[in-house]
This record gives C-alpha cells, structure tokens and sequence, in this order.
C-alpha cells in the first residue's frame, strides 16, 4: 500500500490481509499480491501516489463503480477492454481485473446485509 498509494502503515486499522496474488497481462511471470484493510478512523485517507508507480488516483465508492467495456488509445491503436466508469475516469487493465476479482469474491460483504445492517459501502483508492 506504502508504494503504490502513499498511505502508511500507521493509518491502517490492522495488518492488510492478503487476499490473493495476480499477474499483469503485460508481465506475466510477475505475481502482484492483493491486500486488504481499512484506515483507522480520524485518518484522512491523503493518497500520495508513487509516480513511477501509479499514473492517478482517487477515491471512489464500489457503488460507484459501473461496468462495461471502454475504448482505450494504445500506440498501435484502440483497444475495447472490460473498465469501470467512476467520476468520470475509466478504470481499466490490470486494476480493472483486481476489482472485478475482489468484487466477484467479496461483493456480498459490500452488501447491507453482508455488512451486518450498515450503509457504508467503503471506498477504494
């Protein structure tokens, strides 16, 4: 988390708990590994991107988040992928695959039911 998006572990509310590992379709012998956890409360949540690391970020609620397909400018031209449209961004590529996985794994956690009655629906950065 330190590296990618700036927040440190002193903000956090307990260890990050893995959730799996994934590789990049461009590398892939890398294994990236998937973290969860939550910030502890009065934290602002300030992300300070890396940017050799990470090209933007923000914050954005799951219930934000809508599906589709997005055409995406490459140098050798368009590529259609599967992306997320939030605020006005479209989130794709590899970021798009731990979203889509982690909402395909734990999207009924993300649920009032799931969250025991609460209609915090958290937010990712």
């Amino acid at each position: 988390m330190w590296e990618e998006v700036g927040i440190g572990p002193r903000a956090l509310l307990d260890p990050p708990l893995y959730l799996s590992s994934m590789a990049p379709a461009n590398r892939p012998k890398w294994s990236v590994a998937i973290f969860l956890d939550f910030l502890k409360d009065g934290e602002s949540g300030e992300l300070r991107p890396d940017p050799g690391e990470v090209a933007e970020c923000f914050w954005a609620r799951f219930d934000e988040l809508v599906a589709g397909h997005d055409e995406i400018p490459l140098r050798g031209g368009l590529l259609v992928a599967p992306s997320f449209r939030v605020a006005g961004h479209v989130v794709w590529g590899f970021t798009q695959r731990v979203l889509s996985t982690f909402l395909h794994d734990y999207g009924d956690l993300l649920t009032p039911a799931g969250r025991g009655g609460s209609d915090d629906m958290g937010r990712i950065p």
